[in-house]
């Protein structure tokens, strides 16, 4: 991913909500920009631990907190979460 640009959209994150049969490839790795959860969720679908059932570009940042259910296959989970001070 690197020299590829960071990319968020309004638009197509209502429009991916509002469609549920995407046909949106969800491991495309050959885009040209990423939101940052997206490559997160193309990463872990890359891997198989995450369900293809749902559009990467459909997770948030905080879709990967321990406080959400997200949609692992194989056993996979997340462990606990940890603060970084910088």
């Amino acid at each position: 991913m690197i020299g590829k640009e960071y990319y968020f959209s309004t638009w197509d994150l209502i429009m991916s909500k509002l469609s549920r049969h995407s046909k949106v490839e969800n491991t495309d790795l050959s885009k040209n920009n990423y939101f940052c959860s997206e490559l997160v969720a193309c990463l872990y679908m890359s891997l198989g631990i995450l369900d293809k059932k749902v559009p990467a570009k459909n997770y948030l940042p905080g879709s990967f907190s321990s406080h959400m259910s997200m949609p692992f296959v194989n056993q996979a989970s997340l462990g606990p979460e940890y603060i970084i001070e910088f």
